[in-house]
């Protein structure tokens, strides 16, 4: 190569280098720009980060692992009082906190420390005294090698919200106790009226039995209808009590509807005869003859809106109707309708008759009578079976009420046990049974005693519960029957104390509580206390007299029965069933406390009967039901009442334990279902 050449060639060359040292250092000025560029945007950043912190509404606080205050934004100073320089540096629990919220907040720092986050209330000292209620939020802080450093606190002050929660336990409060004073008052009222309305109703039905003249039958008939009316206001007072408190239970039963209407259109015939009006009632041809449901409370519904056409109608006619809606095999939809001639209802009035103690104008109380009860009641035992009601009037032409119900229909079962079981009943097994009275009231005493003795039954009669114990201790009785308010000790008490007493057989003695005190709850109240059963006064005879049966089947008929068949209830095998689901469940044990009621009192009404097919029947559709509630040796007992080797009288003696089982379990079954209910609000 001669020299030109490689004087080009090293130009050339150096050119290149300058080209690439040229390239590098432009791309160092972009890089070093775009640091600056980032370095700002960090600073900007920053600065942007601290005024959001600074100003922000919630207040944060940076601790270290010692609880020491690192950093405090503007909005802490602001609600505590204190400056930043006064917090700066000194512990946090040592400034700010009460001595309970102090072990809320080592506790919270045990577990930042632990790398936990958590959220928690704490009360807070102001500078000036006061105190905030506070909500923390609160997370660990980490340093470049992942090491806990200290903790993170965002404070919300929820001050005004914890007074209002505050003012809203106090107002539960006083409601609590305005419900107990309201509770209290119907308990007490219950009592004293119902009491004397048991002698009322009692001592009538005696004597319309013995021989009488004429006006005198027509003057007790007319004290009977008297006091059965009277009876009708007492316990609609109670059952807007039970409604208003949610625990309106409802039966679901066999009976004829023809012969309830026909029954209810009856207690009115004198009403219409002095009025001059006519009441007639007519049933759809397609309407089956028998349903199931609550015949008790469709009697209320009618008797309140029948009740209420007649009064309101001055002249005309008065028509009950009952139609069908949809029928399918199980269940039937009825349309039952109330229409008068009367003087209607206005528009306006119409939106406020179902209000509590209201009616349709300020003056009809006194021109008409009547609570203001009776359609609010309607309306509430309709809603809660799931029916509809309906007002349709007129001003001074009429009104229509229409009631939309759903009812179940009978199956093949329930017709053969119906039909094997309806008996009439001459208590005559009764005879000789040696009975205990503990009844302060000498009217019910005399109404009692009356009507044992009438059934050759040997009665004692005390009058408080002490006298009551003292008798038991000294004599040996078939049964006590135990009113509940007495003086000197009363009911619960005294049964109390003959539960506890060390002779088992002594204290085993069947008891059955008697009270005026109809308000919800009553029942548990003396189950808990150790009675057997419980009857409300006022109570029809044959109601004490089946229950006297009931309760006092002979003894040695179970004494060979082994104890493993009285194992304890429970619900495991349900929650399987139902795969744990809380509704499910609830609305199951609601369903086996009517099934387990209606077997209860068809069993026993076998029992008395000697029907063997019946009571198999009954032992083979119980099985299953005693197995879900966890009751597998009920669940044997009743394979071995269905077993082919057993004569009338092994059924029967096997039959009896249960009939005594069932009260206990359903006693049970309400006390779960009142947890249940209770955990599931």
């Amino acid at each position: 190569m001669d020299d030109t050449k490689k004087d080009r060639f090293r130009k050339d060359s150096n050119f290149q280098l300058f080209e690439q040292l040229l390239t590098t250092n432009n791309k160092l000025k972009e890089e070093i720009l775009i640091r600056k560029n980032t370095e700002i945007n960090l600073i900007h950043s920053e600065e942007k980060y601290r005024s959001i912190i600074s100003n922000m509404e919630i207040g944060l606080v940076e601790v270290d692992n010692n609880d020491v205050i690192v950093s405090a934004n503007n909005r802490i100073t602001l609600m505590t009082g204190h400056s930043e320089n006064e917090i700066i540096g000194k512990e946090y629990i040592e400034i700010f906190l009460d001595k309970g919220s102090r072990k809320v907040m080592e506790e919270e720092n045990r577990k930042r420390r632990n790398g936990i986050t958590g959220v928690y209330e704490v009360k807070l000292k102001k500078k000036n005294g006061d105190w905030l209620w506070i909500l923390i939020s609160g997370a660990p802080l980490y340093d470049e090698a992942k090491n806990i450093i200290g903790t993170v606190g965002a404070h919300l002050d929820i001050t005004e919200r914890k007074l209002i929660e505050q003012e809203l336990l106090k107002a539960k409060e006083i409601a609590e106790e305005v419900a107990d004073v309201k509770s209290h008052f119907l308990a007490n009222m219950s009592h004293e009226v119902r009491t004397p309305m048991n002698g009322i109703i009692g001592l009538t039905k005696l004597l319309l039995n013995t021989e009488l003249t004429t006006k005198q039958k027509e003057y007790l008939n007319a004290i009977d209808i008297s006091s059965n009316t009277l009876l009708v206001v007492v316990n609609d007072v109670l059952d807007i009590s039970k409604m208003e408190a949610g625990k309106m239970t409802f039966e679901n039963k066999k009976f004829k509807l023809r012969d309830l209407i026909s029954s209810v259109v009856d207690v009115f015939e004198g009403k219409v005869a002095e009025k001059k009006i006519e009441l007639e009632f007519f049933i759809d041809k397609n309407i089956p003859e028998f349903l199931i449901g609550d015949s008790i409370r469709l009697n209320q519904i009618l008797y309140n809106l029948i009740n209420n056409a007649i009064k309101f109608t001055p002249e005309g006619n008065v028509t009950v109707r009952v139609n069908e809606i949809e029928h399918s095999k199980k269940s039937i939809y009825l349309d039952i309708s109330i229409i008068d001639t009367g003087i209607g209802i206005t528009g306006e009035s119409q939106q406020k008759i179902f209000d509590v103690f209201t009616q349709a104008k300020e003056n009809t109380t006194r021109k008409f009578g009547g609570t203001g009860l009776g359609l609010t009641i309607v309306k509430k035992l309709v809603e809660l079976q799931g029916g509809t009601i309906e007002v349709d009037s007129v001003e001074n032409k009429g009104s229509t009420f229409s009631v939309k119900l759903k009812f179940q229909t009978p199956n093949e079962e329930n017709d053969v046990i119906e039909k094997h079981s309806r008996k009439l009943n001459d208590y005559s097994s009764l005879s000789g049974l040696n009975i205990l009275l503990a009844e302060d009231n000498s009217i019910n005493q005399l109404l009692i005693n009356d009507l044992l003795i009438e059934k050759k039954i040997n009665v004692k009669i005390v009058s408080d519960g002490q006298q009551a114990v003292d008798f038991w201790l000294e004599n040996n009785y078939d049964l006590i029957l135990m009113d509940i308010q007495m003086p000197i000790k009363d009911g619960y008490h005294a049964i109390q104390e003959i539960r506890e007493h060390c002779d088992f057989d002594k204290r085993n003695i069947a008891i059955l509580a008697l009270t005026a005190n109809a308000t919800e709850g009553e029942r548990e109240k003396c189950i808990d206390a150790g009675a057997d059963n419980y009857l409300s006064k006022p109570f029809q005879s044959d109601q004490l007299l089946d229950m006297i049966e009931r309760m006092t089947i002979k003894k040695e008929e179970t004494t060979k029965i082994e104890v493993h068949f009285l194992e304890n209830f429970n619900i495991k095998t349900l929650r399987e069933f139902t795969n744990n689901k809380q509704k499910l469940i609830i609305s199951t044990l609601h369903l086996l406390t009517e099934t387990l009621t209606d077997d209860e009192n068809s069993l026993f009404a076998a029992y008395k009967n000697n029907d063997e097919k019946v009571i198999r029947s009954l032992a083979h559709r119980m099985k299953p039901n005693l197995y879900l509630l966890g009751l597998s040796g009920l669940g044997q007992l009743c394979d071995e009442i269905c077993a082919n080797d057993k004569t009338l009288e092994e059924v029967k003696e096997l039959s009896s334990l249960v009939i005594k089982t069932i009260p206990t379990i359903l006693n049970d079954i309400k006390i779960e279902l009142k947890n249940l209910e209770k955990s599931s609000h």
